[in-house]
């Protein structure tokens, strides 16, 4: 078994089923040769609306100073969490060109409320209006403006999924070149972390991919995103970056996805630069699975509860005297059960 590297196991009987199902309900969605960016947003949006938010959640509004403009925001926040609890720093997929915090309330929700943790969900500017460095500049404001409301670097986990996931590994760099302090850790569920399209998945998979079977739908997102720029470049790119002094990192990935290779290659990019790097392998799985959370799929649970002991192993409840232990091993291992999701 490659290090680093866990393999979920194989794919439960409602995994089966419900697949060719999603598969084609996203082709209805995202499917066309010639994307129109507008009707994905709204559409992407409208799954978010009928997701609703978890039961136990407070949400508030927020506006964080950005470097030229307002960034709106929301706070998931469970009942009964303190200061001391994690906070995630929640930034959402849809290829740079879509999504937003209505579109993954449901999943960001889950996760914070599985973790025992504070999530921010940043609505970030997206292409083609707002192209690359928009989004990143954005998130690092919003890594700042969390620093000045008492927020400790080593309380945070940034996380993503897709574009979310790329980007939240390409904040961490973005931080190493500005000489600022990592995040605990890192979550991504299926990041996209090259715009450059180079893995062989793209390819390979493509027949399998249940949300990314439209080949357009990546070329017109890195271009939008790219806007001429060079898409090999590491905070475009973050496949292609300096990877040494990340903090440790969490990846789960579908074995069906376009996009396994990303994870796949920066796995291994990153355990080499001797990153603590962790792999999960979900066999049968597709892009971003747990947005399916609803549906009864146990997969979408069961990578919510691993990210939720991820969270609480790097960034936990502090259980000591003077603020500098984290939470204990034992209890951190405690998986979430179904009815706290």
């Amino acid at each position: 078994m490659t290090p680093g590297i866990v393999h979920a196991g194989p794919s439960s009987r409602w995994g089966r089923l419900l697949k060719p199902i999603a598969r084609s309900v996203f082709a209805l969605l995202l499917g066309g040769k010639r994307i129109d960016i507008g009707k994905s947003r709204r559409h992407l949006n409208f799954m978010g609306l009928l997701s609703g938010m978890p039961a136990g959640l407070s949400r508030f509004s927020v506006l964080v100073p950005g470097k030229s403009n307002a960034i709106k925001a929301e706070w998931l926040v469970p009942a009964r969490v303190g200061a001391e609890a994690p906070v995630i720093l929640y930034l959402h997929g849809g290829g740079y060109i879509s999504g937003s915090p209505l579109s993954h309330r449901d999943l960001a929700g889950r996760l914070g409320k599985a973790a025992g943790a504070r999530c921010l969900v940043l609505d970030y500017r997206l292409a083609p209006e707002a192209p690359f460095p928009a989004a990143l500049e954005d998130s690092i404001a919003c890594w700042r403006w969390l620093l000045k409301q008492g927020v400790r670097p080593e309380q945070i986990i940034l996380a993503g999924d897709s574009a979310g996931g790329g980007l939240a590994l390409a904040t961490g760099l973005r931080l190493k070149q500005l000489g600022l302090r990592q995040p605990a850790a890192y979550c991504c569920l299926s990041p996209w972390t090259d715009l450059s399209l180079s893995g062989e998945s793209i390819v390979a998979r493509q027949s399998r991919e249940v949300v990314l079977a439209n080949p357009a739908l990546l070329q017109t997102a890195a271009a939008a995103y790219c806007a001429g720029q060079t898409p090999d470049q590491a905070l475009v790119s973050p496949l292609f970056g300096e990877l040494e002094g990340l903090a440790p990192i969490l990846i789960q990935v579908g074995t069906e996805e376009v996009l396994l290779d990303d994870s796949l290659r920066f796995h291994q990019r990153a355990r080499a630069a001797g990153v603590n790097c962790e792999l999960t392998l979900w066999e049968g799985m597709w892009h971003v699975w747990p947005l399916l959370y609803r549906t009864g799929l146990p997969e979408a649970r069961v990578a919510l509860e691993k990210a939720a002991v991820f969270i609480q192993e790097n960034a936990g409840l502090q259980a000591r005297v003077g603020g500098r232990e984290k939470l204990s091993h034992s209890a951190a291992r405690q998986q979430p059960t179904e009815g706290a999701l």
